[in-house]
């Protein structure tokens, strides 16, 4: 198969070029438990399987149409995530329904989105007898119904670059999960973007365990390399939480030249990676360490680099970057080789004080940036504001599942030279050009009429030499009484949680958040894992105020409040 002309400019002409010019490269590994190499794949096999996928595909009237894929992270997500793409069905990304909390959050998607059809594994089918039924029957299948051998590979189908590609559920770290539409157009503008901010080409290798259902592992991980011809190495995102060496072995054993992930990955590097295997491994192939999807501390990226510098690591390899869903991935990023730094943000608190925060480099190609007051007026360099987003990678809009179609972002606008920006949500500032994200809007804390922030509250306690214990922190208020009242809630290592280390700690760090910024807190300390977190393992604020709220917190606690 070659590219047709009228889908020239996609994700899926691009795999099937690299197919053709070196049809015996490897395309995709999958490690077993993160370790055994389980599935190899080159260029050639996976177009010739994801062609014969999308054909059946095709065949069951799928094209055009929504459906739901909730497989565990391995190869056949891979090949029906590409096969969707190749006949132009609506990907819907989906957790795999393993406990009780990942089926009720299926539940509800499928509830939104209204799919024609849902595909998961034999397992995954006795699992999800039941789900909402919704307009026309839903149909749940077993992925090996479409798999057959015998059916010729279908060429990609061409149409219209503005239709749906993927309705990408937002992870609902701040709010109930939303499906933002990702277009055609938009995933091959991104894809651009992604390859121009890396330096990404051929010869790129990446070597991960992101979860395949989010923005970042699907998009960065799995679509980038295959899209500029490289290889990816992955792994199940349990095999990383349980051991997360195999990680960076992975990155050693096949000569990674990039992978990252979320801060939190990172500091569990830092934290549970002994030295002795350190020293073991070779990590001087690893150009580009990107870090986002989350607040991201210089602390834990210095920690990193000092623990890994035994294997040749580079510092300067770390890449932050800022992205979000709704603009399909990614919107700015360091310069690999550049490593982290931080910049001066102001106009933060009641009095305007300047906070030190990482940044997170320049847009991207062809991606716009402003920063915006309150009342919308474009605010200057270094002074923070809501972040807003234009460019060609943006969605349209929220997908609606009972109509079948896109709603408009209610907060957009257009500017004079016709370019359409969205609310992002977050709180940063431009400095001389670099993107510095601070904090979500929604997680702005006034006390006594002084506004704070809760990551420069966790940050301040998790950079501090007195709580080298803590491993998280998640601050925000509650309405009392006598107003407003700051409650902040730490992790700390289960073994020393149970010697009651707690005890002793909770007073200090009390003490560093009211001699830090003047107001004393609530606070509690809780065996690590107790808060609540995204599927991608980002701190859910919302949920643990309503968790502390319900009185749940404390009974994992040791509270500190009288």
């Amino acid at each position: 198969m070659t590219p047709s002309s009228a889908t020239r400019n996609s994700a899926t002409a691009r795999i099937l070029r690299h197919a053709s010019r070196a049809p015996d490269r490897e395309a995709i590994i999958f490690l077993d438990r993160g370790e055994t190499v389980s599935t190899r794949l080159t260029y050639e096999s996976l177009v010739s399987q994801v062609g014969g996928m999308a054909r059946r595909l095709a065949a069951e009237g799928f094209s055009g149409k929504a459906i739901v894929i909730a497989l565990p992270a391995g190869i056949a997500f891979v090949r029906l995530f590409l096969a969707c793409l190749w006949a132009r069905v609506i990907v819907i990304p989906a957790p795999y329904p393993s406990n009780a909390r990942l089926l009720n959050r299926l539940h509800a998607l499928v509830a939104d989105s209204r799919p024609v059809a849902l595909v998961t594994d034999a397992n995954g089918v006795a699992k999800i007898p039941s789900l909402p039924q919704t307009g026309a029957p839903l149909r749940i299948l077993d992925i090996s119904s479409l798999a057959d051998e015998n059916l010729s590979p279908l060429e990609p189908l061409a149409g219209a670059g503005d239709a749906p590609a993927i309705i990408q559920y937002t992870s609902g770290s701040t709010s109930e999960p939303r499906g933002a539409v990702i277009t055609h157009d938009n995933l091959f503008a991104n894809q651009c973007m992604i390859q121009s901010a890396f330096g990404h080409d051929e010869r790129c290798v990446g070597a991960n365990w992101l979860p395949h259902f989010h923005d970042m592992g699907l998009l960065g991980v799995i679509l980038q390399p295959l899209f500029v011809g490289g290889s990816t190495v992955l792994m199940d995102p349990l095999a990383f939480i349980q051991k997360p060496i195999r990680w960076l072995r992975a990155i050693d054993r096949f000569h990674a030249t990039t992978a990252g992930g979320p801060c939190f990955a990172y500091d569990l590097c830092a934290r549970h990676c002994a030295p002795e295997d350190i020293e073991k491994l070779d990590l001087s192939s690893w150009r580009v360490a990107f870090c986002g999807a989350e607040p991201i501390r210089r602390a834990t990226l210095d920690a990193f680099a000092a623990t890994c510098a035994s294997a040749s690591f580079d510092p300067r390899a770390l890449t932050p970057c800022y992205g979000l869903a709704e603009a399909t991935l990614i919107v700015s990023s360091a310069n690999p080789g550049n490593g982290a730094r931080e910049l001066p943000a102001s106009g933060l608190g009641s009095k305007g004080t300047t906070t030190l925060a990482v940044g997170c480099g320049y847009p991207a190609p062809e991606c716009k940036i402003l920063v915006r007051a309150a009342d919308g007026a474009p605010l200057p360099d270094g002074e923070a504001g809501e972040i807003w987003v234009a460019g060609p990678h943006v969605s349209p809009g929220v997908w609606n599942g009972e109509e079948g179609g896109v709603n408009p972002f209610n907060d957009s606008f257009v500017d004079e030279a016709g370019d359409r920006y969205i609310a992002t949500g977050d709180l940063g500032a431009l400095v001389n050009g670099e993107l510095v994200p601070l904090d979500r809007l929604k997680d702005i804390i006034i006390v006594y009429g002084q506004k704070l922030h809760s990551a420069d509250i966790e940050a301040t306690l998790l950079s501090h030499r007195l709580s080298a214990e803590l491993l998280a922190a998640c601050a925000f208020s509650i309405e009392t009484a006598k107003g407003d009242q700051l409650v902040v809630v730490c992790e700390m290592d289960r073994k020393r949680f149970r010697e009651g280390a707690a005890l002793e700690l909770a007073a200090q760090l009390k003490k560093i958040i009211a001699e830090s910024f003047g107001v004393l807190p609530q606070l509690a300390i809780v065996p690590y894992g107790a808060l609540p977190r995204t599927t991608s393992g980002k701190i859910q604020r919302s949920v643990s105020k309503s968790e502390w709220l319900a009185g749940r917190i404390a009974e994992a606690s040791r509270l500190t409040n009288a």
